[in-house]
C-alpha cells in the first residue's frame, strides 16, 4: 500500500510539473518565444520597354541564383516591388514611367521572397488598374503552404494605409508590416500621413513592427536630416526596424534606441541601364540585412554586401566583377572589404545620430553592434554560413576574374568609370 501511495504521489508531482511548464510556455509562445530570420533587401523592378529587359525573362528566378542560400536561410524575405505588375500601360507623364509584366512577379516569388512593400513612387504609374492588378497577382501567387504578405497600396485609402500581420509558418513570433512612400496618393501609404505614428504605436503593443519607407534622394550615400528625423519618429513610436529604399544605392545603418534603421538598402534586382551614378559618383553596390529575432527581440543584424551594377564592371586590385543585368552578385575578399569600409563610412556620416553605430567586422560580413557584441559561437556559425554561401557562388562560376584590356580603365570605382575615387557628400 505505501508503495502505491508513493507511486501515485510521484505521478501527481510529474503532472503538476507538466502543467507548470505548459502554463509558463503558452504566454511565452504568444510573445514570440522562437527564432525567426528576416532578410531585408531593396528595390526590385522590371519595367516593360526598358533597355535589355528581355534578359529578365530569359533568366527568370535564376536572377537570384548567387544569393539563393541567403534567401533559403530566411523565414521571411522582404523586397520593395518597384512599379505595378500589370498588362496595362503607364498612364502618367514622367521621365521613367513603369509597368511590369505580371509574370515577372512570379520570378521573385519563386526565388523565395514572401514579404513585400508595394508603396513607392511608381506604384500608381498605371493608375488604379495597375494597383488592383498588382494586388490580384499577389493573391494569385499566394499559397497556404507558401504564404505571401504585402502592404502599402489598396483599392481604398483605408486598405492602403493598413498594416499587415505576419506570422511565418510554424512560428509564434508575429510581425506587423507598414509600407509607405514619399507621395500623397490616397491609394498608397505615405510617410507624411499624421496617423502613421499612431498606428505604429498601437501595433507595437502586441507585435514586432517593421516599417518600409520608400524615400530619399537618388544616388546620394548620405541621407538628409529631414529623413533621419522622420525615421527616428517611427522608432520612437515603437517600430523595431525601419527598412529604407529608393536612392538605388546604399546609405548608412543606425542603431537608434531599441530599433534599427536601414536608410537605404539599394537595388537588389533592378532593370535599369542608367548612368546617373556617374554624375553623383555613387557606388553600384547594395546589401541584404539578415536579422535574427529570438524571443520576440532583435538579437542579431548581419550586413551582406552585394554588387548590383548592370552596365559597368567593377575593377579592383587586378580583378573584375563583370556586370550581370538585374542580378545581385555576392561579394567576397577585397571587394567585400572595400564595400564594407564604405558602408562603415556611410554609417559614420548619418546626420543627427546621437553616436555613430558600431559595425563589427569579420570575414566578408559585418554585424551591427546591438549592445551585446557577437559571441564566439555566433562568429563561428557566421563563418560557416559565409563559406557555404560563397561555395554556391564558386559552383555557379560567378567569381571575379582577370579584367580585359577594355575594363582596365575602371579603377577602384564600383561602376563609376573615369571618376575620382571620392563620392559626393552633402551634410544636410
Amino acid at each position: 500500500m505505501p508503495t502505491l501511495q508513493v507511486r501515485y504521489t510521484s505521478i501527481v508531482r510529474r503532472l503538476l510539473a507538466v502543467l507548470f511548464v505548459l502554463a509558463w510556455a503558452v504566454p511565452s509562445a504568444r510573445a514570440g518565444g522562437d527564432t525567426v530570420v528576416l532578410n531585408v533587401a531593396g528595390d526590385v523592378g522590371y519595367p516593360n520597354g526598358w533597355k535589355r529587359i528581355d534578359r529578365v525573362d530569359r533568366d527568370k528566378h535564376r536572377l537570384f541564383r548567387a544569393i539563393a542560400p541567403i534567401i533559403a536561410s530566411g523565414d521571411l524575405n522582404f523586397v520593395n516591388l518597384e512599379g505595378p505588375y500589370t498588362s496595362s500601360k503607364p498612364t502618367v507623364k514622367k521621365t521613367y514611367p513603369m509597368a511590369c509584366k505580371p509574370a515577372r512577379l512570379g520570378y521573385v516569388v519563386r526565388a523565395g521572397f514572401n514579404l513585400f512593400s508595394v508603396a513607392n513612387n511608381h506604384s500608381l504609374d498605371a493608375g488604379k488598374v495597375g494597383v488592383t492588378d498588382t494586388l490580384a497577382t499577389l493573391r494569385r501567387l499566394n499559397r497556404k503552404l507558401r504564404p505571401l504578405w504585402w502592404a502599402g497600396t489598396g483599392a481604398t485609402h483605408a486598405a492602403a494605409i493598413r498594416g499587415v500581420r505576419v506570422r511565418p509558418p510554424g512560428k509564434t513570433t508575429t510581425f506587423t508590416l507598414f509600407a509607405v512612400n514619399n507621395g500623397g496618393s490616397v491609394l498608397a501609404g505615405s510617410i507624411f500621413d499624421p496617423g502613421l505614428v499612431r498606428r505604429v504605436r498601437r501595433a507595437a503593443k502586441h507585435t514586432i513592427v517593421l516599417v518600409s519607407v520608400h524615400k530619399g534622394w537618388e544616388y546620394y550615400h548620405v541621407p538628409r536630416k529631414a529623413k533621419v528625423r522622420r525615421y527616428h519618429r517611427l522608432i520612437d513610436a515603437g517600430a523595431t526596424v525601419v527598412i529604407g529604399h529608393h536612392p538605388h544605392i546604399l546609405q548608412g545603418v543606425e542603431r537608434y534606441k531599441r530599433g534599427l534603421i536601414f536608410y537605404s538598402l539599394g537595388n537588389l534586382s533592378f532593370g535599369s541601364y542608367t548612368t546617373s551614378n556617374y554624375d553623383r559618383r555613387a557606388r553600384m553596390y547594395s546589401m541584404i540585412g539578415r536579422l535574427t529575432f529570438r524571443g520576440g527581440k532583435l538579437a542579431e543584424a548581419e550586413l551582406i554586401p552585394l554588387y548590383v551594377g548592370n552596365k559597368d564592371p567593377w575593377v579592383y586590385k587586378g580583378k573584375t566583377i563583370p556586370p550581370r543585368f538585374a542580378t545581385p552578385q555576392l561579394l567576397s575578399g577585397v571587394f567585400a572589404d572595400f564595400a564594407l569600409n564604405e558602408i562603415t563610412d556611410f554609417t559614420r556620416r548619418v546626420p543627427l545620430a546621437p553616436k555613430a553605430t558600431r559595425l563589427i567586422r569579420f570575414g566578408d560580413r559585418a554585424f551591427v553592434d546591438l549592445g551585446h557584441g557577437v559571441s564566439a559561437k555566433r562568429r563561428t556559425a557566421a563563418r560557416r554560413r559565409q563559406a557555404a554561401e560563397w561555395a554556391n557562388v564558386v559552383r555557379l562560376g560567378l567569381v571575379p576574374r582577370t579584367p580585359t584590356k577594355k575594363e582596365r580603365h575602371y579603377r577602384n570605382v564600383a561602376g563609376t568609370p573615369k571618376q575620382p575615387w571620392r563620392y559626393r557628400h552633402y551634410d544636410w
